[in-house]
């Protein structure tokens, strides 16, 4: 049992540092007098261009190597036939691995900056600093 309980704590750590590091940026509202359609067009483009969303965004490669850190931790630590420290090893492997990418990483507000200055280059106006 204490293994399910060490897998189960290692896995859990794991997910709330992921998810701690994965990009929240918030686009700005839609404005009036743009359809709901052109302005999910023009977001989804600026958002992609500025690394938030698709296949080769930041999130999705922390992601992609943290799982791939882990897996490789988790399969090193196999010959023990010791699943605590099975867990442990794909613990390890993850956060080595999440923590070398997240120094790779942009960071949100470069994120936001670029996504802002590809939609203002599209005619949207974007608020202050602080939007």
């Amino acid at each position: 049992m204490g293994g399910h309980v060490a897998r189960g704590t290692a896995l859990l750590l794991l997910t709330m540092v992921v998810a701690g590091c994965v990009s929240t940026i918030q686009p700005p509202p839609r404005p009036p007098g743009v359809s709901e359609a052109q302005y999910a067009r023009d977001l989804g483009y600026c958002q992609e261009r500025a690394g938030i969303t698709g296949e080769d965004s930041p999130n999705n490669l922390l992601l992609t190597r943290t799982l791939t850190g882990a897996l490789m931790g988790a399969i090193n630590q196999v010959p023990t036939l010791n699943p605590v420290a099975v867990a442990f090893g794909a613990l390890q492997g993850g956060l080595n691995m999440m923590m070398a990418t997240a120094q790779q990483m942009p960071s949100q507000a470069e994120q936001k900056m670029v996504m802002e200055s590809c939609l203002a280059n599209r005619g949207y106006q974007i608020a202050g600093p602080n939007s």
